[in-house]
């Protein structure tokens, strides 16, 4: 008895399938392609971890500024405070408590005078502003002092020793002709210590005008007053108004403010020359007087806030990351290009002159960065733009000796850069408009490859 033959088992498609793939010339040049674009990324991290040691030392110089110059600013308008109970001698054993009065009405006027100060390639933008404030306070009567929480102790207010505190978060620019009108009468600034004991100084930001010894103050009475202050800071200024109605202007040459806070300006102009801003506030739901244990409290709460940061519309850094970011598109599409040109002309380009393609365009961010810091970001973005754009120009036409091949494709990276740097500008809409431009993009390349014979570039290949 014979074994009848068996005829052997046959090969299964899927390896069938993945054989021939791996087996097709355009699929494997895609493939290795693929691997020279994700090692082109892999060598561009270093560049922007490069990016992030500059923008450290930037900080770093921008809070060395902040320690010596001033911080963020914050300026309170005038709050009246009258002590009561035993004053005499201001023992520091003896317990004082207050009553804090606001304005019934607030003017404001600040000119801001930013100027920028430079350590070696790094700045940072500072400012002094003059604060001029006016206003008005109209004290409440016996009966609405009485109706007041704790208002049975304002019978024994020292309207005597009554003083008003600026809040300012930084003293050290203050001006020798800086003080307090109060109804026509100027007194000086005085710091903390020189009118109340040490206990009730801890955490007061600001400085102190005593009332002036003609002015007789009393429940019911009302005085103008005016203020001017003269302060430094770093980034922001703002304005805390302890008043009912407020007016507000700020004013600085400054194109590009950025204004904050608690309340926006009601309107502002902003031209290549600087800026105006006017606030206008009715705070009604402001208590005109409140008794407190201690000044700090009172200036740490302001119920409205606003003013501005004076920052740089493009900061180099942020927008050296943001390019560095895009990197990864541009050699896509210059890799894209140079793949058509070999489907639409049979040009053949090897995987090293992609490389080495790839390696110059990588090379785009740290360019940015060296030539940005020194020109700035505008200058140094069109000539890093322009080295890039020669050298890769020159490497097409020295590769296809193809003038024509050469002027396409530095028409397609002159406008991949010219693209991108009206991108980088763009804030609320750079996402909506990178993403059509994608889009079109592919489908420009559906457009020019549909009638491509991709067996007959398979066999020209292989």
């Amino acid at each position: 008895m014979t074994d009848t033959p068996q005829d052997p088992s046959p090969t299964p498609a899927r390896p069938r399938a993945a054989a021939r793939l791996l087996n097709d010339p355009v699929v494997v040049k895609l493939a290795l392609l693929g691997v020279l674009v994700l090692a082109t990324v892999l060598a561009g991290l270093p560049i922007r971890h490069q990016i992030f040691e500059r923008q450290a030392l930037q900080d770093q110089v921008e809070q060395a500024f902040s320690d010596t110059w001033g911080a963020s600013q914050l300026v309170g308008s005038p709050i009246l405070v009258v002590p009561y109970g035993d004053t005499t001698g201001w023992e520091p054993g003896t317990a004082k408590r207050f009553f804090f009065f606001t304005a019934d009405a607030l003017e404001v006027t600040s000119e801001i005078h930013p100027e920028t100060r430079r350590r070696g390639l790094f700045q940072a933008t500072v400012f002094s502003a003059r604060v001029a404030m006016t206003g008005r306070f109209t004290l409440p009567s016996a009966d609405d002092l009485k109706a007041l929480p704790n208002g049975q102790r304002a019978a024994n207010l020292d309207w005597r020793n009554a003083f008003m505190v600026l809040g300012t978060r930084d003293v050290r620019g203050l001006a020798a002709t800086d003080g307090v009108a109060w109804g026509g009468t100027k007194t000086a600034l005085l710091t903390c210590g020189e009118v109340l004991p040490a206990s009730h100084c801890q955490g007061v930001q600001g400085v102190l005008s005593r009332v002036p010894g003609d002015l007789v103050l009393e429940p019911g009475a009302a005085f103008p007053f005016a203020a001017e202050i003269t302060v430094r800071g770093t980034g922001s200024f703002e304005i805390a108004p302890f008043a009912r109605d407020v007016k507000a202007t700020l004013r600085a040459p400054w194109p590009d403010p950025s204004f904050t806070g608690s309340a926006p300006p009601q309107s502002h102009e902003v031209t290549d020359d600087g800026f105006r801003a006017d606030w206008r506030l009715f705070q009604f739901a402001l208590p005109m007087a409140r008794e407190g244990a201690d000044v700090a409290p009172v200036l740490g709460a302001p119920p409205q806030r606003f003013g501005v940061n004076l920052i740089e519309a493009t900061s180099v850094y942020r927008m050296i990351h943001r390019a560095a970011k895009y990197v990864l598109l541009f050699v896509v599409l210059a890799f894209a290009t140079y793949v058509l040109f070999e489907v639409l002309t049979g040009l053949s380009i090897h995987l090293v002159q992609y490389g080495l393609l790839g390696a110059s365009l990588s090379l785009f961010p740290l360019l940015l960065l060296a030539l940005g810091e020194t020109l700035g970001y505008t200058a140094g973005y069109m000539v890093s733009a322009l080295l890039v754009l020669v050298q890769a120009t020159w490497y097409t036409h020295a590769l296809s000796r193809r003038r024509l091949l050469a002027g396409i494709f530095a028409a397609v990276l002159a406008g991949l850069f010219g693209f991108l740097y009206v991108l980088l500008g763009l804030e609320t809409y750079a996402l909506l408009v990178g993403t059509l431009a994608l889009f079109a993009m592919l489908w420009a390349l559906m457009a020019l490859t549909q009638r491509v014979d991709w067996s007959g570039f398979r066999r020209a290949t292989s």
